[in-house]
């Protein structure tokens, strides 16, 4: 399952990642930037507060960031 978040000013969370990918039972939100891209402040404090909380958060430039971010090939929280 996957999701491409937005802030919405009315309903939505500031500083909410782009991507929320939840996959064999682990969640995932990742805030994509292109190379030299910089985090907001509230960017960089809602990703802690998601990762403090048990979520794999981060920063990706590119595909090959995601892939490092994955679990092997099989693995689930369910094994």
């Amino acid at each position: 399952m996957v999701w491409k978040l937005h802030e919405d000013p009315i309903f939505g969370v500031t500083g909410i990642p782009d991507i929320c990918f939840i996959h064999a039972g682990f969640t995932y939100f990742f805030e994509v930037k292109k190379p030299g891209g910089v985090l907001s402040k509230i960017q960089e404090v809602t990703l802690k507060k998601l990762f403090h909380n048990g979520i794999i958060a981060e920063v990706v430039y590119g595909v090959e960031d995601v892939r490092r971010l994955l679990p092997p090939k099989g693995t689930t929280l369910w094994a």
